[in-house]
């Protein structure tokens, strides 16, 4: 199968309108009171860099959403190819109160993959775009999850680039702790291979990019309103290299994460794969699990 479905990270997930790219993108908010506490914005910040970071599998896309069987198999169709293992496909569903796992589920929109290759040789480079809608019918509350964007590779002798800008979003207004909250990834990633024929063997990479989180979550159980949240990070690497082998994947460099009022997150890998380290304005950060 050429294209190789990826778990969506459902609990980060409402739309953004309009995906336009890095240029329609500035870092903003203010971090600073988020950085030290359990939250969704900490979840947020992780889960967007790390989707930042191309997928080692073989020319895998970074993320996305899932190709789907079995239930909703009868309200599919293709409109483009007959399978995902062509070369071009596209996928439009029309899926109304189809029984899966327990719940009713609509599913409505697209989904399309095409290799560049016209030899169909998928490690020369792809594109994926998507603009999905999932409710979940639920009598706790319903959920509607959208996901909208696109994924790109294209390779050369020499490099592989990736970019993409990708928006996962949730809304539960009905739910006993109403979210409403959205995640936007929109970012280029050049890697340099040591060897292009093993090209996550080891090698260095160059990120760039801005990583989005807006929502509201709340009033809890409490009857506490969490607030708004509206953030905008610039993601920049400086000297950073990767070894598949390692346990951290990268074992040399830095990532920064850099919001609208110059706070800087800044993870550190160093030591060979055997150190790594991340800080708030030079402190360190602790209780962070990356």
């Amino acid at each position: 199968m050429k294209f190789k479905s990826l778990a969506i990270i459902a609990t980060l997930t409402a739309a953004i309108t309009g995906c336009g790219g890095e240029g329609d993108l500035a870092a903003s908010g203010d971090v600073s009171g988020f950085v030290t506490v359990g939250s969704n914005v900490q979840g947020g910040i992780l889960q967007a860099m790390t989707s930042l970071v191309a997928s080692p599998a073989a020319f895998a896309p970074p993320g996305g959403a899932p190709t789907f069987a079995g239930p909703f198999d009868g309200c599919l169709n293709y409109t483009v190819g007959t399978s995902t293992t062509d070369n071009h496909w596209r996928i439009e569903y029309n899926c109304n109160k189809v029984v899966d796992g327990g719940n009713q589920k609509d599913w409505k929109g697209f989904q399309e993959y095409k290799i560049k290759d016209p030899g169909g040789d998928e490690s020369k480079g792809y594109r994926m775009d998507l603009d999905l809608t999932q409710v979940i019918y639920d009598p706790a509350g319903d959920s509607t999850n959208t996901f909208k964007g696109f994924f790109d590779l294209t390779a050369t002798s020499s490099k592989l680039t990736y970019e993409s800008d990708y928006t996962v979003g949730v809304l539960m207004p009905k739910y006993r702790v109403p979210l409403d909250w959205s995640w936007r990834t929109a970012s280029k990633n050049v890697y340099t291979p040591t060897n292009m024929a093993q090209p996550f063997a080891d090698g260095a990479v160059a990120m760039e990019g801005f990583v989005q989180i807006k929502g509201k979550v709340g009033p809890d159980l409490n009857d506490k309103d969490l607030g708004d949240v509206s953030i905008t990070f610039e993601v920049t690497s400086q000297g950073l290299k990767y070894a598949n082998g390692c346990g951290n994947f990268f074992n040399e460099g830095t990532i920064t994460i850099t919001d609208g009022s110059d706070n800087k997150i800044v993870f550190k890998y160093e030591n060979d794969c055997v150190t790594k380290s991340a800080t708030f304005n030079g402190k360190p950060l602790t209780g962070w699990a990356w």
